[in-house]
């Protein structure tokens, strides 16, 4: 029997365009007298293409990629704010080079919130952050921000077939380490980050920055898993 508040879901596309969903399970796997505890395996619910006519009982998959989430951070939590996940962002890189940014000044927290477009940072993380990304951008003009808009830090990319940005880096408690994709660091030609009001506020993390990677949220196990390149 599975427990909805325990199930872990999956999805695996295979090279023909088929594909099979469902929850993953562990239990003791009989091999002749040998048992292998904890053995991990999945209870598909619903399959598309070729799988539909099979007649298996079952796939065995010997693939050598890792089903696992690529990095993980510790998810803490506020008893007078229970409804939200935090994060601990600790650090942010531009070019691969770290920011001078005091770690106290990520101690508020930030909220990990699919619903907010724009992540938001601490008023001091976010300057050093708007600095380091337009020197890294100098040969781009600069673009008038959006009247009202939150976004200021904006660049005119009028004519131009590609375009090259500095690389942008999340690094958070546990280790963690999120290198955003191009459309997690732009957005309508301007830095997709806004400053906080001050640096005591909280911070959010947008689902801008998560829209390239399948976050999970294992409140069991206390943490937030990102795995990069699910979506685009």
């Amino acid at each position: 029997m599975f427990l909805a508040a325990t199930q872990c879901q999956y999805i695996v596309k295979y090279g023909d365009g088929s594909s099979t969903t469902g929850t993953y399970s562990t239990d003791t796997l009989a091999l002749g007298s040998n048992a292998v505890s904890n053995f991990q395996f999945g209870c598909s619910k619903s399959e598309s293409g070729l799988l539909l006519n099979d007649q298996t009982a079952g796939l065995i998959g010997l693939g050598g990629a890792t089903l696992g989430f690529t990095v993980k951070t510790p998810m803490l939590r506020s008893k007078q704010l229970p409804t939200f996940y935090f994060v601990q962002l600790e650090a942010i890189r531009v070019g691969g080079k770290q920011l001078n940014i005091p770690t106290s000044v990520f101690s508020a927290g930030s909220i990990m919130d699919s619903g907010t477009i724009i992540t938001r940072l601490p008023r001091t993380a976010y300057s050093a952050l708007s600095s380091a990304f337009k020197a890294g951008m100098k040969h781009y003009p600069p673009a008038q921000p959006r009247a009202r808009g939150i976004l200021d830090t904006c660049f005119d990319f009028s004519g131009q077939s590609t375009v090259n940005i500095p690389s942008v880096t999340l690094v958070f408690s546990g280790g963690a380490v999120i290198d955003l994709a191009f459309n997690g660091i732009i957005l309508d030609n301007c830095l997709a980050f806004a400053a906080n009001r001050d640096d005591s506020s909280l911070g959010t993390i947008g689902n801008v920055q998560q829209q390239t990677f399948e976050v999970l949220y294992d409140v069991g196990g206390g943490v937030v898993g990102f795995k990069a390149g699910t979506y685009v």
